[in-house]
């Protein structure tokens, strides 16, 4: 049997825990035990078999997205056909898959494609109930851009968490019941993705929106986000000054959107760790603290203790950003961004900012850009405005 990057993880995974009850660990039944019942504790290689198979579902479903690929089932068998999927995840996976395609079909009228995908699968924690075993686990996948202009990025991609459920039936034979998506897939616009996730983690790609108390609302001018026939000045370009190190805001952009920084606090799991991802890229490129009261948005500082609502709340950023510092100036449209320059969205278009991107990469005169919650690395402008749709976009040249 074919021992994939799953397979690897997981038997790694499997081999250094720790499992202090029967009831936490994974089994399967012994040799004519009734369903349900607990036998023998199960081995690596059917803890390779089950982390394989949700692999394979998620390699399955970005083909969807590539080339002329017309894949709308999922397999009817997965892990070399020791799993398979029963009839409401495979109507689930339909369902997803023909929103996939519509999207690249979409993709394609605008310029961009894809050639290929890459799926890998860290296996976080494995658990049974009954007949019934979950899998949590962090999705990374790298889509292979289609060289359609010929100077694309090599690649974009993504990362989300799942919970896979199995289900073992009379006959000892492992299905994949569900595909509990808790956070929004990077293969969809972000509104459509978010119509997959389950439970409490339906707003995952949208960090809550109202600002801290007391921070006032921005009067930046919405940018406009129809691409201009000739492109604004660039950065470098003798017309707009070098202030700071834009290439060192990248390399750190590139570096940790997938693998945070330990040495930053993560802010995922409270609220959203975008804004403060993209303090740490603007520290990394030049940006100084600026001192004083950690609730005032005149002030930007972090240390291992706190950090100033500016560090980590999108609108008090903004104040901070474009009012009280001048280290930020707005742009009249969002193509006219540079490497280094920050996007803030405001998607209910009520004054208050949602979300704020970088942009790492630039080619084309279209900007990629890089961002935690959710997790993205270079995605194109194309695909932010999908994902926001008519939302107010503030593009911001720092």
């Amino acid at each position: 049997m074919r021992r994939s990057k799953a397979m690897r993880a997981s038997a790694l995974l499997v081999s250094t825990l720790t499992l202090v009850t029967a009831e936490a660990a994974l089994h399967v039944p012994a040799a004519g035990a009734a369903a349900g019942s607990i036998g023998m504790q199960v081995d690596a290689a059917t803890a390779d078999i089950l982390a394989v198979a949700a692999e394979q579902s998620l390699e399955h479903r970005a083909t969807a997205i590539v080339g002329t690929s017309t894949a709308t089932m999922a397999p009817a068998a997965l892990a070399d056909g020791m799993v398979a999927v029963d009839a409401r995840q495979t109507a689930r996976e339909e369902t997803m898959a023909t929103a996939i395609r519509a999207h690249r079909s979409w993709l394609r009228s605008v310029g961009e494609g894809f050639t290929g995908a890459d799926t890998s699968l860290a296996v976080e924690r494995i658990g049974r109930s009954g007949d019934v075993v979950t899998i949590d686990a962090n999705e990374t996948t790298m889509l292979s851009y289609a060289k359609i202009r010929g100077d694309e990025p090599p690649t974009t991609g993504y990362t989300a968490r799942h919970t896979f459920v199995f289900r073992q039936d009379a006959a000892g034979r492992w299905q994949l019941s569900e595909d509990r998506q808790l956070e929004p897939t990077g293969l969809l616009p972000l509104r459509t993705a978010e119509a997959f996730v389950h439970g409490d983690a339906q707003k995952a790609g949208s960090p809550p929106a109202a600002p801290a108390a007391g921070v006032p609302m921005g009067t930046e001018t919405p940018a406009a986000t129809a691409r201009p026939a000739v492109m604004g000045p660039t950065k470098g370009s003798g017309m707009v000054a070098l202030a700071y190190n834009y290439g060192a805001m990248a390399t750190y952009l590139e570096r940790y959107w997938s693998s945070y920084n330990t040495a930053y606090r993560s802010f995922s799991d409270v609220g959203g760790d975008c804004t403060n991802f993209a303090s740490q890229a603007l520290r990394a490129g030049g940006w100084s603290d600026d001192l004083g009261w950690y609730r005032d948005s005149a002030n930007w500082w972090y240390n291992s203790a706190n950090e100033t609502w500016s560090w980590i709340n999108v609108n008090s950023w903004a104040s901070f950003a474009y009012s009280y510092s001048g280290r930020v100036t707005s742009l009249s449209n969002v193509w006219y961004m540079g490497i280094g320059d920050v996007l803030q969205v405001d998607g209910s278009r009520d004054g208050s900012k949602d979300h704020t991107m970088m942009v790492s990469y630039v080619s084309g005169g279209t900007p990629y850009l890089t961002y935690h919650t959710t997790n993205r690395y270079r995605r194109s402008m194309n695909q932010v405005l999908a994902d926001w749709g008519s939302a107010n976009y503030y593009a911001g040249r720092t």
